[in-house]
This record gives C-alpha cells, structure tokens and sequence, in this order.
C-alpha cells in the first residue's frame, strides 16, 4: 500500500491509532462514540479509517457489498453490525473535521492481512489493487455510506428515547451477553 501511495504522489501527513481516536457525534439528543483504529491523513486532505479484525477481511467484504439503502432495517444483523460499523466512524469523523475528505473505510484482516473496504478515486487503486473498477470505486460513495450511517443512527436515537428495548434474537453476539435474563432468550 505505502509503495502504490508514493507512485500515486499520497504521502501520509499524519497517522491516528485508535488511543486518539475516539469520536462522538450528537443527533436527536443522544451522543454516539465510537473509536477508530486506526486513522489515515493523506497530503493534507483525504481521510482512510481502518479498523482491524482478527480473523479474514474476506468476511466482513460480504457484508460491505450486500450495504445498500436503509440495509440497517434487514434482519440480516451481520450486514447491519458490519456494514455500517466504518460509515458511522467515517461519519463521526467528518463531523468532527469537516475540513478533511473521508476517501475511504476498510477492514483489515490480521487472519490473512488483506484489506477490504470502500476508496473513492484514487485511493481505490493504491488499497485495493486488484478491485475492479466499480461501487466501490465511484465517486461519492462515501457520502452514501455516511448518509445510511446517519439514518440508522438516528432510528436508534429513536429506539433510545423511547425507552422501548426489543431483543435482538439473531445477533451473534447473544452467547456473550450478560443480559441474558432481561431479554429471556433461553426461554424460547
């Protein structure tokens, strides 16, 4: 990546990891945070969030594809944690330092170290080489993606605010969780 960035003529200006990193970002009364891994500033004005995971990117590249319009309304919770985890940082970000350009978001996978993710032009080439061009290369695309970001946050200030907590029985995460009681899940 660091030689395709320098052919490209991106140089990094400055590098965030994830201890300077933290976000929030207020809508309808209730504040989000969120903390970036890591955080790309390149020549000055494009912006690349990346968040590292432990097992393969590959995973996580189903997930990103299959984000289309209010996606955060499927109850395929996987897209819905996964596809908007990056758009909501990415979000965040740029209301924080609207003077920088969100260009890109992407996950890198420690399991295999590849990257997958969503880069306008001309990061796409320099991050992901061997992506054809297409969605995840146009331009604009990270404006859709934090404007899905922004309507999901804002259902779930919704969901905040009226105090009315639905269990989520499809999430993977429910073996982990420590609310096992209060959603009554084992009953089921």
């Amino acid at each position: 990546i660091l030689v395709r960035l320098t052919r490209s003529d991106l140089t990094h200006t400055r590098l965030y990891l994830e201890e300077e990193m933290t976000l929030t970002y207020e809508l309808d009364d209730v504040v989000f945070t969120g903390r970036c891994d890591r955080v790309e500033l390149l020549n000055d004005r494009h912006i690349v969030i990346t968040d590292y995971k432990l097992g393969k990117s590959a995973s996580y590249e189903k997930q990103l594809s299959r984000l289309n319009s209010r996606r955060y309304l499927s109850t395929e919770y996987a897209v819905f944690r996964h596809g908007l985890q990056l758009s909501a940082y990415a979000l965040m970000y740029g209301a924080q330092y609207p003077h920088h350009r969100i260009s890109g978001v992407g996950y890198l996978g420690h399991k295999d170290g590849t990257l997958t993710g969503t880069f306008e032009s001309p990061l796409v080439e320099c991050y992901l080489p061997d992506k054809k061009s297409g969605s995840s290369a146009k331009e604009g695309i990270m404006a859709e993606r934090m404007e899905e970001a922004q309507e999901a946050m804002r259902c779930a200030a919704a969901i905040l605010k009226s105090r009315r907590y639905e269990p989520c029985y499809i999430a993977d995460s429910c073996r982990y969780c420590d609310m096992k009681g209060v959603c009554r899940k084992g009953e089921l």
